[in-house]
């Protein structure tokens, strides 16, 4: 009878080991499927402003009582970041929306407006986020102008003042994504996908011929 237990002891280690190897190789090769994939960028919706159009003009004050002006040219790009103090996902962003701040300031211009009107309660999220240098805007004007009716979200405006992109700005990458459409020419995430795929289509079509 012990040698009964002890077989059946050492078969079950053996099946837990086997499952744990391959819980190892399936996150393995999920992490190689993340990285051939790369990042995912930001989601653009097709609601709302077309891109290339000049940005509507809205003026507003920040909470620090500085003139924010839009829809005209400027000697860098603008990112608006739409959140809102209620916000869940919003307060999750915040830290990227420090990081990206930080690093991109010297050539991108930086604008949080808020959805929630209420001025107390959004001086409090500022301080408790630590949002403090960053222009923040409680403007439903600039919501309704940009066609914005929910957080997170952001929309890219070049030099010249015209909407350059837009997206769902659930995390940094999302930001990050926007920011690349600068450098990259690609108008959203989607497209740049699209263009690899036609490219890679392309090639294989090619490699097929020869």
């Amino acid at each position: 009878m012990t040698d009964i237990w002890l077989v059946s002891y050492l078969v079950l280690w053996v099946l837990v080991l086997g499952e744990a190897l391959a819980i190892m190789a399936l996150a393995r090769q999920i992490g190689l499927l993340h990285t051939r994939l790369g990042p995912t960028g930001a989601r653009m919706t097709n609601a709302g402003l077309e891109l290339g159009n000049v940005a509507p003009p809205v003026s507003e004050r920040d909470l620090n009582g500085q003139l924010v002006t839009l829809g005209v040219e400027r000697n860098k790009p603008t990112l608006l970041i739409f959140i809102s103090p209620n916000c869940s996902v919003c307060a999750e962003l915040i830290p990227a929306i420090r990081a990206v701040y930080h690093h991109e300031q010297k050539y991108i211009d930086f604008i949080v407006v808020s959805l929630l009107e209420d001025e107390a309660e959004n001086r409090a999220y500022i301080k408790r986020h630590r949002l403090n240098g960053i222009p923040y805007v409680i403007s439903s004007q600039i919501a309704e102008a940009y066609q914005v009716a929910s957080a997170p979200y952001a929309i890219l405006v070049n030099a010249e003042g015209k909407i350059q992109t837009k997206g769902l700005a659930n995390h940094r990458e999302h930001l990050e994504s926007l920011l690349n459409a600068l450098d990259e020419g690609y108008a959203s995430f989607d497209s740049k996908m699209n263009a690899l795929k036609t490219k890679q289509e392309a090639l294989e079509g090619y490699e097929k011929s020869i």
